[in-house]
């Protein structure tokens, strides 16, 4: 080693204890190494050069490489006294780390009182290549961590030039989504307990890295490798991970296979709802038809009620007929207006001094229809009335007119339906019938 002493007094200030002779070798060394070599700088500030007379920094090396040897050298970046360690990067050959080589970034687990300086694994490079933050890298895993990690950001290999043996989901695996369990649970993350056996650091009895807790949503690995085992790790210490980036493409596929069964129960939903709308429609026709018979057996009722009044009506003047003829043979006269009725005042003849409401013909109809009427002589106000079934009144006519008389309704004039039409004769109700519409 060369070394420059820029001030040759002091230099035999110092060394005056030193023989002359040997002071003359040394000097001689010294200026030689700084004219022909000039390997080893020390400037007047303190900075030191390798390669560089005119040093920058405390320390630059301008060509060529720096060795520490010896296993379990440090290189220590303080800002404080030697307990208060702030970073130290060593490399050991896995004597002192559980059979784990590698270079160690550390720092003490307390900054301050700094009371304790044994070293944790900030970073940890081990020398099969993986990487290690917080704790030794487990073999198998090129980054392991022992936190919580995040990234802005995650993308994996997935290039079809990359993978070989492809084929399709089973239906079978994505089944076994069903058959898992998901569960809400607190992992508990275990206490890092260091055991440097080359180190001279006072270690306590409990680590002062201390247990991480996280508060998650998951599977538990050991019931997931029942029936996803390519999901399923385990690192060198027992512990079991997932990968549930795995588990989304089969979750895709079950979510797919769901859709199409969706889709297919939703086709026979349309189906199913179109007959039923047919079925509705087919029913709403079948309740109008039999509502129309049920009115037309309802009016055939009426109109055979109407005969019955009829024929008895036909009877009694058969029967007064009868009489007129048993009168008249026996020459007293007739009591209807013929030439041989004694009194011929229509006002006494009981057959025309009362008013009356036929049945309408054609009933049902859906062009027209007409209703007829007698009023006689002696009315002085009439009128026609068409209400609907629940008692609305749809038409009504003024009749001006006396004797026997009609009145022609028109289809268009009303909606179909059924219908009661009221004769009132000087404010009294005479007769009312009922009448159907169709279209």
């Amino acid at each position: 080693m060369c070394i420059f002493v820029p001030k040759i007094k002091e230099l035999f200030k110092k060394l005056k204890f030193i023989d002359m002779k040997k002071l003359f070798i040394i000097v001689a060394v010294t200026m030689c190494c700084q004219v022909s070599f000039g390997q080893l700088k020390v400037t007047p500030n303190g900075n030191v050069g390798i390669g560089n007379n005119n040093p920058l920094q405390k320390l630059q090396v301008d060509t060529g490489s720096i060795l520490l040897r010896g296993m379990g050298g440090n290189l220590f970046f303080a800002n404080g006294a030697p307990s208060c360690l702030t970073w130290g990067i060593e490399y050991t050959d896995g004597a002192c780390y559980g059979d784990a080589p590698g270079l160690n970034f550390w720092r003490p687990w307390t900054a301050a009182p700094c009371e304790h300086n044994y070293r944790n694994y900030v970073l940890f490079l081990h020398d099969r290549g993986n990487v290690g933050i917080g704790r030794i890298p487990s073999a198998g895993y090129a980054l392991d961590v022992r936190g919580i990690s995040r990234v802005p950001t995650l993308k994996f290999f997935s290039d079809e030039r990359l993978k070989t043996e492809i084929r399709p989901i089973d239906l079978n695996e994505t089944a076994n989504l069903y058959l898992l369990q998901g569960n809400f649970y607190k992992k508990t993350l275990p206490a890092v307990i260091e055991n440097f056996t080359c180190s001279s650091d006072v270690k306590p009895s409990v680590s002062e890295n201390p247990a991480i807790e996280i508060l998650e949503y998951g599977y538990l690995a050991q019931e997931l490798e029942a029936f996803f085992p390519n999901l399923v790790s385990i690192d060198d210490e027992g512990y079991y991970s997932v990968d549930y980036i795995g588990l989304i493409p089969i979750t895709i596929e079950a979510v797919k296979e769901q859709k199409s069964t969706l889709d297919n129960q939703q086709q026979e939903v349309t189906q199913l709802q179109t007959e039923f709308a047919r079925y509705i429609d087919s029913i709403e026709q079948h309740r109008l038809e039999i509502e129309t018979l049920q009115q037309i057996v309802m009016f055939q009722e009426m109109d055979l009620g109407e005969l019955r009044n009829d024929i008895n009506m036909l009877w009694n003047e058969v029967m007064e007929l009868r009489f007129d003829l048993n009168r008249c043979c026996e020459g007293k006269g007739l009591l209807r207006g013929d030439t041989l009725y004694k009194d011929t005042s229509i006002s006494k003849n009981p057959i025309f001094d009362k008013s009356a409401l036929y049945q309408n013909t054609p009933n049902p109809f859906n062009a027209n229809t007409q209703i007829s009427y007698y009023l006689p002589t002696t009315v002085q106000t009439a009128y026609l009335y068409i209400y609907s079934l629940n008692g609305i009144q749809q038409k009504s006519y003024f009749l001006t007119q006396r004797g026997a008389q009609a009145i022609t309704i028109y289809a268009s004039e009303l909606p179909a339906g059924m219908y009661l039409y009221t004769l009132v004769v000087d404010n009294e109700i005479i007769d009312s019938k009922r009448m159907i519409l169709t279209k």
